[in-house]
């Protein structure tokens, strides 16, 4: 009896034993399928900080060339995009011409154009629309790869509205424009020279893909601690780039003023108002910036020359800029010395607000 239960137990255990390895083999059989063809997350070439480039991708979902309203193209390339994690999170186009808008116009490239696996397709506005590419826009948003499809563009090569022959010369054959026989101009995405975007001319009411294209994507601006501009010193010059940088919108005051006053080798370790950078602000701050001369004449003005700011010119708000900062006379940040009396401050802004108000007389 108890041999007979032996028996059966061992039976149900190889059973699952063999079952546990068919699956475990299914399953690792399908995450290499998957990892194989899966798309990598959002692609960043490597360009210097505050670059702008594009991805690229073609869709999976297809559709007629009837519309003539560009948003009804870049609402399906937008759907399709819907789909992967990372790609849902960029705004995609269209990359076509109808009538009213051209290609180049809607899609308005700011940068190198790479496909979203890493392959650049072109390296700036101008190559993209000189009549070839680098690499054929084959891959799709879903992770296929090679496709050699029929793609709806509407376009001419340079980006413009695209043109089909008629008995009477050409005519318009842009999307939702079609010719005397319905038909309007696709590409094959399996292409690098100019029949990428202007491959032959078809039905409107064909169902084919499209290209898309991502909104500009910045490169983050990373520097090597005070050293902005990247020029191997740290220098008056960090300061400037780094408040041109907060009026271009790529980065925020509260940046420029960390280093301003942040411990080295991040910051400067300062006051502002410290405009040779010694570490205190005084007197001697003030004598170079007024022997440099650029106060009240309205000439571009960097930190050395007193645009404490950041807005590159050297006027009486540079001075309120100090005063509320309050480094006026303070020992170095990172000496022990005593803080001065509260009045000296004060004092300070009144002889230099007399100073101000003879300079004007």
């Amino acid at each position: 009896m108890i041999s007979e239960v032996d028996r059966v137990i061992r039976s149900i255990v190889e059973r699952t034993r063999h079952m546990i390895q068919k699956w475990c083999t299914l399953g690792a059989f399908l995450l290499c399928f998957v990892t194989a063809n899966a798309v990598a997350d959002i692609f960043e070439p490597n360009l210097p900080g505050g670059t702008n480039y594009h991805l690229v991708f073609l869709s999976d979902s297809k559709d007629w060339a009837g519309p003539g309203d560009l948003s009804y193209y870049d609402t399906i390339v937008n759907g399709d995009a819907a789909s992967d994690s990372d790609l849902r999170t960029l705004q995609w186009k269209v990359i076509g011409s109808t009538d009213i808008t051209t290609a180049k116009d809607h899609t308005d490239i700011q940068g190198p154009v790479y496909r979203i696996d890493g392959r650049r397709v072109a390296d700036s506005k101008n190559d993209f629309w000189d009549g070839s590419l680098d690499n054929p826009i084959n891959v799709t948003a879903g992770g296929s790869r090679n496709v050699d499809a029929k793609v709806w563009t509407g376009s001419s090569t340079t980006g413009g509205k695209g043109s089909c022959g008629t008995t009477n010369g050409t005519t318009t054959c842009a999307l939702g424009r079609p010719d005397f026989a319905n038909e309007s101009v696709y590409g094959d995405s399996s292409a690098r020279t100019g029949s990428w975007i202007v491959g032959g001319e078809e039905d409107l009411f064909s169902n084919m893909r499209y290209y898309a294209i991502s909104e500009p994507i910045l490169i983050e601006v990373v520097f090597d601690g005070c050293d902005v501009n990247q020029d191997g010193v740290c220098d008056a010059n960090d300061i400037d780039a780094m408040s041109q940088m907060v009026i271009d919108g790529t980065k925020a005051s509260a940046d420029r003023n960390a280093l301003i006053v942040d411990e080295m080798p991040e910051g400067f370790h300062t006051y502002v108002g410290d405009s040779t950078l010694n570490g205190v602000f005084d007197d001697q701050d003030i004598v170079k910036v007024f022997i440099d001369g650029k106060y009240l004449t309205g000439n571009e003005a960097g930190w050395a020359q007193g645009d404490w700011d950041g807005n590159f010119v050297f006027d009486d708000q540079d001075f309120v800029a100090s005063f509320i900062a309050g480094g006026y006379l303070r020992p170095a940040r990172s000496a022990t010395a005593a803080v001065p009396e509260p009045g000296s401050c004060l004092l300070f802004g009144l002889g230099l607000l007399g100073l101000l108000g003879s300079r004007r007389r």
